[in-house]
């Protein structure tokens, strides 16, 4: 059985097998201390992650991008100012963008869903604790707009169009309130949420049973 490009899952790779010792190695550190190597784990599993993706093996990559959010999630959660709270929310972010980056792609929209939600509840506290702390809390905003478009392009691939259309309209309202902040990449954003909208809406359209009047 082969992957895309040719590819064979099963065939040795010797970066492949570099990187799963290195992941291997991490894992067994990290049961040691938690703490200490929660953020080279993570990374490392992603890395394999995409490596795997190339190779064709699914099940492989989607094992290990699950694992890395599950790693950064506990770092999260763990973490306090004096051990790096920011980093551990961004570096947790990027690894639930991974996934849902890939959920959407193999096909699996529940899943992207599911971390799109996990994201969003993220997100929210994360901008609460800015206003809290009077701070500047755009990157919250902008980042709550991503995964609300990201959300709604999980829920129009399971047909779900009205709460489609609901999702990318927040997330149109978020980039609003970030344009000042961030010019460029929100007209870009808007664009394509624009786009999004318009197929989503296309698709109800010529859905069996629309009405064509």
């Amino acid at each position: 059985m082969t992957g895309p490009h040719g590819a064979d899952p099963a065939r040795n790779d010797p970066a492949r097998d570099d990187q799963a010792r290195e992941v291997a190695r991490l894992e067994a550190e990290h049961a040691f201390d938690p703490a200490a190597h929660a953020y080279e784990l993570a990374d490392a599993l992603s890395g394999l992650a995409l490596t795997r993706n190339v190779a064709g093996d699914k099940a492989g990559a989607r094992a290990h991008f699950a694992r890395a959010v599950t790693v950064a999630r506990d770092a999260y959660q763990h973490a306090t100012p004096t051990t790096g709270d920011i980093r551990a929310h961004e570096d947790f972010l990027t690894h639930l963008f991974n996934y849902i980056q890939y959920s959407l792609t193999d096909g699996d929209a529940a899943d992207a869903i599911t971390g799109a939600d996990e994201a969003l509840a993220l997100l929210d506290a994360v901008a609460t604790k800015a206003r809290s702390e009077e701070a500047d809390d755009m990157r919250a905003t902008a980042g709550r707009a991503l995964y609300l478009d990201f959300r709604g392009t999980a829920l129009s691939k399971l047909g779900r169009n009205a709460e489609s259309l609901e999702a990318h309209s927040e997330a149109a309202l978020m980039l609003a309130l970030s344009h000042d902040a961030y010019p460029q990449q929100v007209e870009f954003l808007e664009r394509h949420i624009a786009n999004r909208m318009a197929k989503v809406i296309e698709d109800e359209d010529t859905a069996p049973g629309a009405d064509a009047s």
